[in-house]
């Protein structure tokens, strides 16, 4: 199992800001932008190896099998606490839609790293999670402070989103997807030159698991926009380059000895960044 030198905290929401961090704590904070929201139900688009057939089949949702998560039960079970501060308000949305929090959570983190690693034995370990429900403004946050992992979710949002008609359950799984895979994925040696694509392969990993509709895939804008687009991107690229993404999160290896660059794009598909962009502009 790889060991990490150091643990980066995801603050998972597109457009992040350092939330910080002066007692040796920090993280990002999740925001609507850049995951997306559930659309009543998994959305797993029909895989192609050819761009246009990629994107073509990404827009029929609903048939692509996602991988064996109980194969990663060992890699991706990690310790998990639960602290609902708002259980008597708003937090009872999430007692209702996860009446066994813990086991939900595991069954999340093994489901992220099927669609992450190939192999059990490439996954790092993560900390002990310290899931918290409180009431504030925002969708979630995740960060480390040694020697656990806090991940927060809002009651408040539970709140908004129940009172918009939405699944709850939905929300706060695709919320919790996105955040783990932050938790999962491998930790550039300088994270803060690869974020984007760290994020980006988050909100992928959140729309794989049929967490995001197909429906704010939107053309223009640039990859490094938001976790969101960057999601999407990597999604086309996946399809027309089978393993891309699994690629790109093997690059990002911190005790690999070779600094991240974006010439990774043209190792893995023989384009540069920009071209590919381009040809995902096209395919829109």
């Amino acid at each position: 199992m790889i060991e990490r030198t150091a643990r980066w905290l995801a603050s998972t929401a597109l457009g992040l800001g350092c939330l910080a961090c002066g007692d040796g704590s920090s993280g990002w904070i999740l925001r609507r932008s850049a995951i997306g929201s559930a659309d009543g139900g998994p959305q797993r688009p029909d895989a192609s190896a050819a761009s246009d057939a990629a994107l073509d089949a990404s827009d029929d949702a609903g048939s692509d099998a996602l991988p064996d998560a109980d194969a990663f039960t060992q890699a991706c079970s990690p310790e998990v606490s639960v602290d609902n501060l708002t259980a008597d308000g708003n937090g009872a949305l999430f007692d209702e839609a996860f009446p066994t929090p813990e086991a939900a959570l595991v069954e999340i983190a093994k489901q992220v790293c099927a669609l992450l690693y190939k192999d059990p034995r490439e996954v790092p370990p993560s900390p002990p999670i310290v899931l918290v429900i409180d009431d504030f403004f925002g969708i979630g946050e995740i960060g480390i402070t040694a020697p656990v992992i806090y991940i927060r979710l809002s009651s408040l949002h539970m709140q908004s989103a129940a009172a918009e008609g939405k699944d709850v359950h939905a929300e706060i799984a695709g919320d919790l997807h996105y955040l783990l895979a932050i938790d999962y994925e491998l930790d550039n040696e300088n994270p803060s030159a690869a974020r984007w694509v760290l994020e980006g392969i988050a909100a992928w990993t959140r729309y794989r698991a049929g967490y995001t509709s197909i429906d704010e895939r939107l053309p223009g804008g640039s990859p490094i926009d938001d976790p969101k687009t960057a999601g999407f991107f990597f999604d086309w690229l996946d399809r027309g380059y089978p393993d891309a993404v699994y690629q790109l999160n093997q690059s990002l290896d911190p005790n690999d000895g070779i600094e991240w660059s974006e010439r990774i794009f043209e190792i893995i598909t023989g384009r540069d960044l920009n071209m590919l962009w381009a040809d995902y502009q096209e395919a829109l």
